[in-house]
């Protein structure tokens, strides 16, 4: 958990509500992250219990390994440890105005970056897809690859607006990232699978399904504190924006 960004200089009066208020928010974090955990354990054992070690559980996670170490890498790696510190700096110096509007130039610029990406693997994604060399269980993975890979867009945005919202103090609904995708896989495998018919390409296609839309689930939790704190998105085209030079 990164330290609370708003604001610059704190007088010494206000070190203990300081404090208070890093202890808080680190049992909150604390407790959502035990609970994701547990969660994940429940989820690995119902979907054992319905896939077991199957080839077709392999091609599954395979293809959701590559969409996921994206994640990891632009989502909640590189861009979290860019943008926070240039976000945090442009808010101390210049304000929450200064500091939206950098977000929304930044944002705006992902954005693009991440629809050409995600076109040209799913154009390649497609052409694979059709190739008559895959063996059958390569095949099933480029399929479930073609859903899985817009899942990096919407995970990538969530975690632009977890970056804001940390640096506002507000850890909690950022924290609600992985309980989602949890509840939504473990919903798929419990309720929604068992009516896909007994083929298992099928159930797994439905739950690759089914975690692409919590992917759009944890983007839209982002959504009512950043419009609560005054954050807009808005589409800012400004590529020589001094912070996204340094970021």
């Amino acid at each position: 958990m990164r330290e609370p960004c708003e604001g610059g200089s704190m007088p010494v009066s206000g070190h203990q509500d300081t404090k208070k208020h890093l202890v808080k928010a680190a049992g909150v974090v604390g407790l959502m992250t035990f609970t994701s955990r547990v969660l994940g354990m429940t989820r690995d054992i119902f979907t054992a219990g319905r896939f077991g070690t199957s080839w077709q559980w392999d091609a599954f996670l395979y293809a959701f390994m590559l969409p996921n170490f994206f994640r990891r890498l632009v989502g909640e790696g590189a861009l979290s440890s860019a943008f926070i510190p240039v976000y945090s700096e442009i808010l101390q110096q210049k304000g929450k105005e200064a500091a939206f509007h950098f977000a929304n130039v930044l944002s705006t610029l992902l954005v693009w970056i991440l629809v050409l990406f995600l076109l040209v693997v799913e154009v390649v994604l497609h052409f694979l897809w059709k190739a008559p060399f895959l063996s059958e269980r390569l095949h099933l993975t480029v399929d479930l690859l073609r859903i899985f890979f817009p899942y990096l867009f919407f995970i990538s945005l969530f975690a632009l607006g977890m970056g804001i919202l940390n640096c506002h103090k507000h850890f909690f609904t950022p924290a609600l990232g992985p309980i989602i995708l949890d509840l939504a896989w473990i919903a798929g495998v419990v309720w929604i699978v068992p009516h896909a018919g007994q083929i298992p390409e099928i159930q797994l296609r439905w739950l690759a399904c089914i975690l692409l839309f919590s992917g759009v689930l944890q983007f839209s939790v982002d959504i009512p504190p950043l419009y609560k704190m005054g954050f807009r998105y808005q589409w800012t085209w400004e590529l020589t924006h001094e912070g996204l030079k340094k970021t």
